[in-house]
C-alpha cells in the first residue's frame, strides 16, 4: 500500500467517524415529527389503553416487573395527573413504537412471546406499561413495565424513560404530547380553517371596502408567495411519497433538488465517489479494500440518515409555511372588519367576528393548559423501584 493511500484512508475514515457521530445524535436527539393524523386526540386514548390491557394478566407470575417513580414538585396538584395523560397519550405511544423499531433487538426481546397472537404492536405496547397515582403520595406517578422476564421488562422500563424525556425535550406548543393538549390543539386548527373559509366567502361578497392600506398590500403580496411557497413543498413531498409507494431505490431521492442539495448531502455523496473510485480504478491491498468497503457501508448510512433528516426538514417548512399563512390571513381579516363599516349588518360580517371570538377564546385555554403542563415539568424526576 502506497503511502499516499494511507494518508488518504486515514483522512476519510475520521471524516466517516465524524458523519455517523453527527447523525447519531440526531437520532437521539429527534424523536416523533409533524405529522397531521396526530392532532386527532383526545382523553379517549387513556381509555384505549385501559381496554388492550388484558393481553395478559398484570398479576400473573409468568411476567416479570420495573417500576419506576416519576415524582413531581409538592403541591403540584395536576402534575401527576399530566405525566399519566402523556406517558398513555397516542402521541408518546407512536414516540415509543418509532425508538422500538430503531433498536430491533430491543424490539424483538419485547415482543417475541406475541409473535403468535392476532394483535397488533400497538395493542401489545399499550398492556406492557400502565401508569397511575400513588395512594400514599399523590405528586408522585407509578410506572410499572411488565415482559417475560426480567431482562425484557428493565429494558422495555429504560426505554420508555429516556423516550419520554426525549419526547418531552423535543416537545413544542405546535407538537405537544399532552393528549388534551392535542386535542386543544386539532380545535384550533379546525377554527383557523373555517376562519379562512368565512374570510374568502366574505370577500367574495358585495360592497367591500376599497380602502385599502400599505400594509394590506404588503401583506396580500406576502400571502401569494407563500401560497407559492407551500404549493412547491407539497409537490415536492408528493415526488417524495411516490418514491416511496414504488419502493425505489434510496437513490432516486437525490433526484428531488431540496434533498441533493440538502445540508451534508453532497459532502456525503463526494467521499462515496472518491472511494469507489479507489476500488474500481486502481489496484489496492486485501487490507485497505476490506477498509474501505467498511466506510463505503457507513457513509452510505450516513446518506440515508441525511436524506431522512432532509425529509423531516421539508415537513416543518411547510407546517411554518402554513402557520404563516394562517397568520397572514388572521390579519387580513382584520383589516376587512375595520374597513367594513358599511356592512355593520351584514351577517357573513356578524358569523365571523363570532368566529374570531371562539378562535381567541380556544388559544387562551390551550395557553393555560400549556404552561400548566409546563410547570409540572419543572424538576421531575424518576426513581428506579425494588
Amino acid at each position: 500500500m502506497q503511502k499516499w493511500q494511507s494518508i488518504l484512508l486515514i483522512i476519510i475514515t475520521l471524516i466517516v467517524f465524524g458523519a455517523g457521530f453527527y447523525t447519531d445524535q440526531i437520532k437521539r436527539d429527534t424523536i416523533g415529527g409533524y405529522d397531521e393524523s396526530l392532532i386527532i386526540e383526545s382523553k379517549k386514548d387513556i381509555q384505549s389503553h385501559e381496554e388492550h390491557t388484558d393481553v395478559f394478566s398484570e398479576e400473573s407470575s409468568a411476567w416479570a416487573k420495573t417500576n419506576f417513580i416519576i415524582e413531581v414538585q409538592k403541591g403540584n396538584t395536576n402534575g401527576a395527573t399530566f405525566h399519566i395523560q402523556a406517558l398513555l397519550g397516542k402521541v408518546f405511544r407512536q414516540n415509543l413504537l418509532k425508538v422500538l423499531n430503531e433498536n430491533k433487538t430491543v424490539k424483538e426481546i419485547v415482543f417475541s412471546p406475541f409473535d403468535d397472537i392476532p394483535t397488533n404492536k400497538t395493542s401489545v405496547l399499550q398492556s406492557l406499561y400502565s401508569a397511575r397515582v400513588s395512594i400514599e403520595e399523590p405528586t408522585q406517578v407509578i410506572l410499572q413495565v411488565r415482559g417475560h422476564s426480567k431482562k425484557s421488562s428493565a429494558l422495555l422500563a429504560d426505554l420508555i424513560v429516556e423516550t419520554y424525556k426525549n419526547s418531552i425535550f423535543n416537545e413544542s406548543r405546535s407538537n405537544p404530547i399532552l393528549p388534551d393538549l392535542v386535542e386543544q390543539q386539532s380545535k384550533i386548527l379546525k377554527l383557523e380553517d373555517n376562519q379562512l373559509t368565512l374570510s374568502q366567502n366574505l370577500q367574495k361578497g358585495k360592497g367591500l371596502s376599497t380602502n385599502i392600506s400599505i400594509e394590506e398590500i404588503a401583506i396580500k403580496s406576502e400571502l401569494s408567495q407563500v401560497s407559492s411557497e407551500i404549493d412547491s413543498l407539497i409537490l415536492i413531498l408528493r415526488e417524495i411519497e411516490n418514491i416511496h409507494l414504488k419502493k425505489q431505490n434510496a437513490k432516486n431521492y437525490l433526484s428531488i433538488n431540496a434533498l441533493a442539495s440538502f445540508g451534508q448531502v453532497q459532502e456525503i455523496l463526494s467521499h462515496i465517489e472518491q472511494l469507489s473510485e479507489m476500488l474500481i480504478n486502481q489496484s489496492v491491498d486485501p487490507v485497505l479494500e476490506k477498509e474501505i468497503s467498511k466506510n463505503l457501508i457507513s457513509l452510505r448510512e450516513s446518506l440515508n440518515q441525511e436524506l431522512a433528516t432532509g425529509i423531516d426538514h421539508i415537513k416543518d417548512e411547510l407546517k411554518s409555511s402554513v402557520s404563516r399563512r394562517k397568520e397572514l390571513h388572521a390579519r387580513l381579516v382584520g383589516f376587512e372588519i375595520k374597513n367594513m363599516d358599511e356592512l355593520t349588518f351584514s351577517p357573513r360580517l356578524k358569523l365571523l367576528k363570532a368566529h374570531n371570538k371562539e378562535l381567541h377564546l380556544a388559544k387562551e385555554q390551550f395557553e393555560k393548559m400549556y404552561i400548566a403542563w409546563q410547570n409540572s415539568m419543572a424538576d421531575f424526576v424518576f426513581k428506579k423501584t425494588k
